[in-house]
């Protein structure tokens, strides 16, 4: 479900890629960093900054799952966080910030695919004490029909060292029939 990533500062170009449950991918750049995969955060580095990338499936569904979902979040202790199926864009960021503070934010475009239904939303939810946001947008590179979305793609500024991370978050097609359209989006996301 989850894929985590721990960046420190090392002076090096990072292009990382997150890939969950064979559906979704959060790609970051980060300039200035390397990564290395972390089994569970740590919060005692300060100089750590952690993505994630969680496909929520059909969000809210129920009451529990809204819970267990923060939960899962909060434990995760990443600073920006990709989501995928996010059905309720409001609810959800209502309740990101009643469950983990007003420093929470959640951004999206509106880049769902045309006949999903229900609508299917992908955004990045962000601690706006670690990062400022720059730019929302999206790209069409990953959209191969009216059934698949394009790209979202948020730039955070690091608040502490001024640095720009670039997410780009896809929800690709999933199950075994959805393979030929998951290979033209990952076609497309080349090309970004």
């Amino acid at each position: 479900m989850f894929r985590l990533l721990r960046m420190r500062k090392r002076g090096a170009l990072v292009i990382a890629a997150l890939l969950v449950a064979g559906s979704a991918i959060v790609a970051l750049t980060m300039i200035g960093g390397t990564c290395r995969k972390r089994a569970a955060p740590d919060q005692r580095a300060s100089s750590a900054v952690r993505f994630a990338s969680f496909n929520i499936e059909f969000f809210p569904k129920d009451q529990r799952q809204v819970q267990e979902s923060f939960v899962l979040i909060e434990e995760l202790g990443a600073s920006a966080i990709g989501l995928q199926e996010i059905t309720d864009t409001d609810r959800f960021t209502t309740e990101a910030k009643r469950r983990l503070g007003d420093a929470w934010d959640f951004v999206f475009q509106d880049v769902v695919a045309i006949h999903a239904k229900p609508k299917l939303h992908i955004g990045v939810l962000y601690n706006t004490d670690v990062f400022q946001l720059e730019r929302v947008g999206s790209r069409n590179e990953t959209r191969i029909d009216d059934r698949t979305q394009a790209t979202l793609q948020v730039r955070l500024r690091h608040r502490a060292s001024g640095e720009r991370i670039t997410m780009l978050v896809v929800h690709f097609k999933a199950l075994p029939a959805g393979r030929e359209r998951r290979i033209k989006q990952f076609a497309g996301l080349q090309r970004i």
